[in-house]
């Protein structure tokens, strides 16, 4: 599978031309600025389903955009609590405007052992990483009860050093990578619950700039003072 973007030039144009099998109508229901980032909101989805969200405590480990949107999801498939993790409060604070029952800066206080306050020293049901950042992810594995799942979206930009014994095979831990959306039952999925009116991620889309103002909205993403940048032709 190719992607635009990734293996081709991607579409930050007035006009891209893909092959029509590529293509899904947007019902009216959906505004173009949602419509805008159903890829990403697809991936969130996807771990949500993957982890089984349902009834458990769930952990999201970075709040950018996917994370955010894995907030709102699991509060849409009814998680009990949804404990929302980053170092960035701004960003935090929309993560509890999208449903987190609580927010920790892992930079003051040590996520792994908070996870395990919050649940009676038992450990999240699972935890959803799209921080890719390593040490968030160990903390992430640390504060997982037995038989948890995990959910790995971030891509870490070093190699991960985990113990083995204590944190996967002992805990008997279920763990799954996630590339994207699955084509096409995740579509169906969200769009059940973007039709249902489960999902709110306006809160997620903080900007919507000129096609022109590109150097703008990357700006905004590299200094992590946004959520989603839209970029309109």
């Amino acid at each position: 599978m190719k992607l635009y973007g990734v293996h081709t030039n991607g579409c930050f144009a007035e006009y891209s031309k893909i092959p029509a099998v590529c293509a899904v109508k947007i019902p009216e229901t959906i505004s173009p600025n949602v419509g805008a980032v159903l890829e990403p909101l697809g991936t969130a989805v996807r771990s949500c389903v993957e982890v089984q969200a349902s009834g458990k405590n769930i952990a999201v480990i970075g709040c950018g955009p996917i994370g955010l949107m894995a907030v709102n999801t699991a509060k849409a498939f009814g998680a009990a609590n949804i404990y929302a993790i980053d170092i960035n409060e701004y960003r935090l604070g929309i993560a509890k405007e999208l449903g987190a029952t609580e927010v920790i800066n892992s930079s003051l206080i040590n996520s792994a052992d908070k996870l395990k306050e919050l649940t009676n020293g038992v450990g999240v049901d699972a935890f959803i990483d799209a921080s890719g950042s390593t040490a968030a992810i160990l903390d992430g594995f640390k504060g997982l009860r037995k038989g948890g799942m995990v959910a790995l979206i971030g891509l870490p930009s070093r190699p991960l050093e985990i113990d083995l014994g204590s944190q996967v095979i002992f805990k008997e831990a279920t763990i799954i990578g996630i590339h994207g959306r699955k084509m096409f039952e995740t579509w169906t999925v969200m769009s059940n619950l973007l039709d249902k009116g489960l999902l709110n991620i306006d809160p997620v889309i903080t900007h919507v700039l000129k096609l022109e103002e590109f150097e703008e909205g990357f700006d905004i993403s590299q200094k992590g003072i946004g959520g989603k940048v839209i970029l309109v032709p």
